[in-house]
């Protein structure tokens, strides 16, 4: 589970522990390859709640599978992404959650704060984003936050010839953004 708080909500996306969490992953890994039967891991709910009253606002029941959430409340968005945690549990491992009837979440989607609604959904993002001046970084590209749509960059954040960054460094293994007005800090794994 997850929360996002703003001045009005509290967003979290509820959900049950995976039972295949609670399995060695290995086995699980070789039943996966072999077609035998994982547990299903089953999707959550993001639940928004009145930040005063605690009375439930709006819900989405269908296809929540992200671990984390932001919220941009100049543009009433809210923002959810997957993040693999770093212990590596048997649900983050894309073979196995999909041998187990689940969807892998590489993806970001946005939904409207006032009612639930999808407004963007980018098909290529993973990890945790940061939000800043309308725009949600990840480690791939900026996406445009109201729109869901690439932003272009300088010819120095330009990874080969398409349209996507790469944050220099030796490696991006933690990928945890740092944002502000002037300043993006990235965690890597290595100096």
């Amino acid at each position: 589970t997850t929360i996002a708080i703003d001045d009005k909500h509290v967003y979290l996306i509820d959900r049950e522990p995976a039972e295949m969490d609670t399995l060695y992953k290995r086995p699980l890994g070789v039943k996966a390859r072999r077609g035998g039967e994982i547990p299903l891991h089953k999707y959550g709910v993001l639940r928004v709640f009145d930040r005063t009253t605690g009375k439930s606002v709006w819900k989405v029941e269908k296809n929540i599978n992200g671990t984390a959430l932001a919220v941009d409340k100049e543009n009433g968005i809210l923002i959810m992404s997957h993040n693999s945690a770093g212990f590596n549990r048997p649900s983050d491992d894309e073979n196995i959650l999909k041998a187990s009837g689940g969807e892998f979440a590489k993806f970001i989607t946005a939904y409207n704060v006032k009612d639930g609604k999808v407004i963007w959904k980018d098909e290529v993002s993973t990890k945790r984003p940061a939000i800043n001046q309308g725009r949600v970084i990840s480690l791939s590209h900026m996406i445009d936050i109201k729109t869901g749509e690439i932003i272009s960059f300088d010819k120095k954040w330009i990874y080969g010839n398409s349209n996507r960054w790469k944050p220099m460094g030796k490696s991006q293994g933690c990928g945890l953004f740092g944002v502000c007005d002037n300043l993006l800090t990235l965690r890597s794994a290595t100096l």
